[in-house]
């Protein structure tokens, strides 16, 4: 709330300033406005999973009254977004787009979840059938690239040259960490029901090889990558806590999942609640990011 009143501030300023100093508020605006659509679009890569694994949790009777909830409320805040992400949204910082390769982008985004959406609006409903779940299952993956390829756009046109390079990336990388807790979830969730097992062992095995090689690059730094190291004790620390948390409570049951263990639906609800926790803390690295 404090950096949306600092924008909206620095414009009413920059109205009646000299030239000079008109730019530098508008400088800044741009700045600000970079770093938060990278957040911000990186977060909706989380949403394409959090409501899938919602969804997923209730037709396989875990908490099904919360996680409808759940996959309802993820929905209706990824559409508010998408929309923020396009002509604007003061609440949440966002200046109007203009930027055609991002708009193509996000033309593409609206696409798919044009037709994904009303399969969530049934999980949340409670009325999906068979056939429905299955169309789910398929649909929110092309999604989640699509927004993912929404996110690289973002990064690259940008804040160019008011935003260093590495600072994206990291924003992106470490914002992608939200989104595979749940891709984790989800797809220890669609094991459970036995949908395609196979594909999703093997789809969480990817997402577990992700998330901790996206770890190391954060907290060490990856020059290869244009990874900057944790730029300072803070963000130093919380990146080592999210990574103590994946390796303690999170990584040992995934990583047996992904190679045809055994587990039960206690097991996967109560690994929905950590990867809660892996997610909260994710987010906090992020917006940590940003305020840099």
């Amino acid at each position: 709330m404090i950096r949306i009143f600092r924008i909206c501030f620095v414009a009413i300023i920059a109205l009646n300033a000299p030239t000079a100093y008109a730019a530098v508020g508008q400088e800044q605006a741009i700045k600000q406005d970079a770093v938060r659509k990278i957040n911000l679009a990186g977060r909706q890569r989380m949403l394409s999973q959090r409501m899938t694994k919602a969804a997923c949790l209730a037709r396989a009777g875990l908490d099904e009254a919360k996680y409808r909830k759940v996959a309802g409320s993820a929905a209706e805040e990824f559409t508010d977004v998408l929309a923020g992400l396009r002509v604007g949204d003061s609440e949440r910082g966002l200046l109007p787009e203009n930027t055609e390769a991002i708009l193509t982008s996000l033309t593409e985004v609206e696409t798919l979840w044009l037709a994904m959406h009303p399969l969530v609006q049934g999980a949340s409903d409670g009325a999906l059938s068979d056939t429905q779940f299955r169309s789910l299952h398929r649909q929110n993956v092309p999604l989640l690239k699509q927004m993912n390829a929404a996110v690289g756009a973002f990064e690259r046109h940008k804040g160019e040259g008011l935003v260093h390079p590495e600072l994206k990336v990291a924003i992106n990388i470490a914002g992608r960490q939200r989104m595979l807790s749940q891709k984790a979830a989800k797809e220890l969730c669609m094991i459970h029901l036995g949908i395609y097992p196979d594909n999703d062992r093997a789809a969480l095995k990817h997402t577990i090889q992700q998330f901790e090689a996206a770890m190391n690059d954060l907290i060490d730094g990856n020059p290869d990558r244009g990874v900057l190291a944790a730029p300072n004790s803070d963000l130093g620390y919380a990146l080592i806590s999210l990574q103590e948390i994946w390796d303690e409570k999170a990584a040992p049951l995934l990583k047996s999942a992904s190679e045809g263990g055994a587990f039960s639906a206690d097991d996967v609800l109560a690994l929905a609640e950590v990867l809660e926790e892996v997610l909260f803390r994710a987010n906090e690295i992020v917006w940590m990011y940003e305020a840099i």
